[in-house]
C-alpha cells in the first residue's frame, strides 16, 4: 500500500478505481474541504457521458450532464457539496481525475490531487 502523499498514491490500487468496458460505474464524491474545488476528468471521451444523477444525497429529476471541451469534463464543486456520478465507459484507458483546489477569493490552484479511472 503507498504511503499518504507518495508519488504511488494516484496509482495504488487502493485509490483507482477499475471498472469492465461497458459495465455502469457509479461514484461518489464528497467536498471535503474549506475552499472550492473543480473536479476535472481529463481525456474523458472514452468515459462515455459524464453523468450527475444525485446531488447532496437527493436524486435530480434530470440528470446534469456534463459538456466535453477539448476532451475535458469539469465543473467546480462548493464546500460540503456532494455528486453522485453514473458512467458507461466505451473505450479500455485510464482517465484521469484532478481535484485542483481553489482559493476561495482569488479562484487560484493553490494545489491539486489526482487519481484514475481505469477501464479494462
Amino acid at each position: 500500500m503507498a504511503a499518504v502523499g507518495s508519488n504511488n498514491t494516484p496509482t495504488d490500487a487502493g485509490v483507482v478505481i477499475t471498472v469492465p468496458l461497458g459495465k455502469k460505474l457509479l461514484f461518489r464524491y464528497i467536498t471535503a474541504g474549506y475552499c472550492p474545488q473543480k473536479i476535472r476528468f481529463i481525456n474523458a471521451a472514452g468515459l462515455g457521458p459524464i453523468k450527475v444523477i444525485a446531488e447532496d444525497g437527493r436524486p435530480l429529476a434530470t440528470p446534469e450532464t456534463w459538456p466535453l471541451t477539448s476532451g475535458e469534463a469539469n465543473r467546480i464543486a462548493t464546500s460540503a457539496e456532494r455528486l453522485e456520478f453514473h458512467l458507461t465507459p466505451t473505450a479500455k484507458a485510464n482517465y484521469k481525475v484532478q481535484i485542483d483546489f481553489l482559493h476561495w477569493v482569488t479562484g487560484a490552484v493553490i494545489g491539486s490531487a489526482y487519481s484514475y479511472i481505469k477501464v479494462i
